[in-house]
Parts: structure tokens; sequence; C-alpha cells
């Protein structure tokens, strides 16, 4: 006796665990939903619904008739045309959206409300047994223009700001600083540069006319030497007969003829030509 009640009560157990599935499996609901009921400033581009179900929607039979049982309708009764597609990756998600030639209908700052009807079928046929309805609004974008454009403003008034006052506390050294580094300023001023190092004046004038002097001559040497080697090469070429110039031309211009074209190894250059 005690064997068969045993077994009479784990079948009366495991018959309540069945049953409870059975009904849980029959409860079909929306879990959530983007944008979320009571959303505001919601983006119009692009814009669509996506709903969350507790259990599989797609089947190609029931498509038809669950794209009756949406609407999305504004403040003041405009219906707002929708299609509904569904995910195939996700189990459970469909999405209302409005395509590409209607996106010009979205209004910006407006009341939006997404009403499900209660005949809206899961995968297998389950009905949603009542209305459900989302209500979210859309952003006013030509505020947000504006509040953007004048956070923008604030900004680069703040930087210019800032910008001025870093200037003044540092009293435009840096800046001239670069400008005379720039110009290539060669100028000396003797009373700053004597109250910085304490030098005597006539020491620096003369160290500064020394300088220049130096600079001077190396320049007149480099240049020198640059018309050395011209006239090196001019002479080269006379006497190998190749440079033919008129005495009266030559006289009067710094035109030259040749008798025709010669390798620049022929003017002492020992530059050679990449070969292959």
């Amino acid at each position: 006796m005690k064997r068969l009640g045993a077994i009479l009560s784990l079948v009366l157990i495991t018959v309540m665990m069945l049953s409870g599935v059975v009904f849980a499996a029959g409860d079909f609901t929306v879990e959530k939903t983007y944008p979320y009921d009571g959303e505001t400033n919601t983006s119009i581009d692009n814009f669509g619904i996506k709903l969350y179900f507790n259990q599989p929607v797609l089947n190609e039979a029931n498509v038809k008739h669950n794209a009756k049982c949406i609407t999305v309708k504004d403040a003041d009764g405009e219906v707002l045309p929708v299609k509904l597609f569904y995910s195939e990756k996700e189990e459970g998600l469909a999405m209302a959206l409005v395509e590409t030639e209607n996106q010009a209908l979205v209004k910006q700052d407006t009341e939006y409300t997404v009403t499900l009807s209660s005949d809206f079928l899961a995968a297998d046929g389950t009905e949603l047994g009542e209305d459900v309805k989302i209500t979210f609004s859309t952003l006013n974008q030509t505020r947000a223009t504006t509040v953007n454009m004048v956070m923008m403003g604030v900004m680069m008034v703040g930087m210019v700001i800032f910008s001025t006052k870093a200037m003044k506390k540092d009293g435009g050294g840096a800046a001239a600083k670069q400008q005379t580094a720039r110009k290539g300023d060669d100028k000396v001023n003797p009373y700053k540069v004597a109250k910085e190092t304490g030098k005597s004046i006539e020491d620096i004038v003369a160290k500064d006319q020394k300088d220049k002097e130096k600079k001077a001559a190396s320049e007149a040497k480099r240049a020198a030497r640059h018309e050395a080697d011209l006239e090196a090469a001019r002479k080269k070429l006379m006497k190998s007969g190749e440079l033919m110039a008129d005495e009266d031309e030559a006289a009067n211009s710094d035109v030259k003829r040749v008798k025709g074209p010669r390798p620049i190894s022929a003017a002492g250059s020992k530059y050679i030509r990449g070969r292959k």
C-alpha cells in the first residue's frame, strides 16, 4: 500500500507540473518596447518601434494577419504608415518601421501612440488577448539645434577669453619670440643684453659687429667659390672647343652658344645617372 501510494503521489506531482508548463506557454505578452512607453525626445531619423514578445512571433502564415493588428497615430489621429518585420536571429522580436519614402511624414516634437490589437498572434497561433498601447514623443530638432549652436558659441567665447588671458599673463613674450624667429631678426639690443649678462655695452657692440663681419665674409666666400666653380667649368668647355662665344654678345648678355649637347661630365661633374 505504501508503495502504491508513493507511485500515485509521483504521478499527481508530474501531472501538476506539466499543467503549469502548458498554462505558462499560453500566456502571450509584450515584455518590452523601444521606444518605451512614456519616452520623450526620440529621434525621427530611421523612425521605428521594436516590440519584444515572450514567445516567438515569426510565422509566415500570420504575417498578413499581424500587419493589420498594429497602428501608429499622432495626437491628431493621423495614421503613420508602417510595415511589420520580424527578426530571424532573435526570437520574439518584431519591428514596425517607416519605409524610406515615408520618412518625411514623421513629425518632430509630436506624440505618437502605437496600438497592438488583442488578436495579434504568436508563432503558435496564441492571441495577445488584450490591446497594448505605447505612447512616446519625438525630439524637437529645431530647439536641439539651437541649443547646440548656443553651446558651441559659448565654448568659442570661452576659448577666446582663455587665450587672451594666457597671452596677457605671458606678456606676449612667447608670441614675440616666435615672430622674431620667423622674421629672422639679427638686431641686438646692447642695453638689454648688458642688463641680462652683466657685460659692458662696448664689448657687446664689438662682439655683435665681429659676428656680422664674420657672417658677411662667410657669405662672400661662399659666393666667390660658386663663381669660381662656374668659371672653371666654362674655361674647361672653351678649352675643349665646345663653347663658342660671340664677343659682342658676350659683352651685352649672358647668352652663350654651343655646338651641341654634351654630357654633364664634360663640365667636371661626377654625377652618375641611375641605370636599370
